[in-house]
């Protein structure tokens, strides 16, 4: 299994929550994980940020592009004994950063 990041473009949200109203700021990055076996990979986001103060998001940079696998930190053991996986930026161990990856191209059906 490994992780490509093709582009640093960062997807700036709010979120207002429902439950006390207060306003979180999120910055996201578009990822790709493949996995063997598996002919298609799978589109997913990573969390870069998520603070209720918008200058803090905004000073978050984007993870460069490149190919990517999970650090040992990345698995941890949940509270209910289960194996639970955090992908944030500082899980990721580059495999080739700034190296270009062949993605396979989708052919028409």
């Amino acid at each position: 299994m490994y992780i490509v990041i093709e582009n640093e473009e960062i997807v700036k949200d709010q979120i207002t929550s429902r439950k006390n109203g207060v306003v979180y700021f999120t910055a996201e990055q578009n990822a790709l994980m493949f996995t063997e076996g598996s002919q298609y990979p799978h589109h997913f986001k990573i969390r870069l940020a998520f603070d209720d103060v918008q200058a803090k998001r905004d000073q978050v940079g984007p993870i460069a592009k490149g190919k990517y696998t999970l650090a040992d930190s990345a698995y941890s053991i949940s509270r209910f004994g289960e194996i639970s996986l955090q992908v944030t930026a500082k899980n990721l161990k580059p495999v080739s950063p700034s190296a270009s990856v062949a993605i396979p191209s989708r052919t028409a059906a």
